[in-house]
């Protein structure tokens, strides 16, 4: 290979590998436990066992999800948080069920208003009709 080609080849190769290398940096983040404990605390996830003797697990995803204040919360931010909850699930085992539920709450409330937004929008039916049709 010439002297020539390899000067021209060498940058081009940095400007490929940097990129991806920050992008493998940032998916092997890991939350802290103090970071998730305090934005648990921050985001009103309850912390401890609150059922009532005989709950279902029904009336318990209930009470949880009457505690978190999730109407108030934009999209983008329930979206960010869930990302978060989903390392805390595995940085900190004590707390994993309760962040875990969290984010489902999270989802379902994102959901809802997705849904909302079609219906409001007359996409359902268009939705419908492209699920049939296989586009996933």
């Amino acid at each position: 290979m010439s002297t020539k080609l390899r000067r021209l080849l060498l940058p081009a190769v940095f400007l490929l590998v940097a990129p991806m290398v920050r992008e493998q940096d940032a998916a092997v983040h890991v939350a802290p436990l103090e970071q998730c404990r305090a934005d648990a605390d921050a985001w009103g996830i309850p912390s401890g066992a609150s059922a009532g003797i005989g709950d279902s697990a029904e009336d318990e995803f209930s009470n949880f999800k009457s505690k978190l204040n999730v109407g108030a919360v934009p999209s983008k931010v329930l979206n960010s948080r869930n990302d978060e909850l989903m390392q805390c699930v595995n940085t900190d085992r004590l707390y994993s069920s309760q962040y875990a539920t969290a984010s489902l709450v999270y989802k379902m409330a994102m959901f809802e208003r997705m849904g909302d937004f079609m219906g409001r929008h007359n996409l359902v039916a268009q939705f419908y009709l492209e699920d049939d049709e296989g586009k996933r």
